[in-house]
This record gives C-alpha cells, structure tokens and sequence, in this order.
C-alpha cells in the first residue's frame, strides 16, 4: 500500500510564519508592557507580571 503526502506550499509555509511571528511578538509584548504598567505598590510588594513572567513569556 502506497502512502502519499502532500508537502504545504510556499503560500501556506508564509501563512504560518506570520501568523506564529504576530502571535509571539504580540503576546510577549503585550506581557512586558502589562508589566511595565504595574510596579511596585505602596508597602514595596510587587504587583502583576514582573520580571519571571516576562522571562515566561520570551520563553526562557
């Protein structure tokens, strides 16, 4: 029994690099920016992401 497959074109291979790159540009902007807007709160704890999140989000 002969199996064939079929190889995505070039359109389809861009489609994905672009849409991978906007998804991943997107969310980790979108972490350091949520980040970056809450600081430190008044008795000095730190609130949101802060600096293991954003690591998180570059995938580190």
């Amino acid at each position: 029994m002969a199996e064939t497959t079929s190889t995505p074109g070039t359109a389809t291979k861009l489609i994905a690099e672009a849409l991978g790159t906007f998804l991943l540009v997107f969310g980790s902007i979108g972490t350091a920016l949520f980040a970056a807007n809450f600081g430190a709160s008044e008795n000095g704890t730190s609130l949101g992401v802060g600096f293991l999140g954003v690591s998180l989000a570059f995938g580190l």
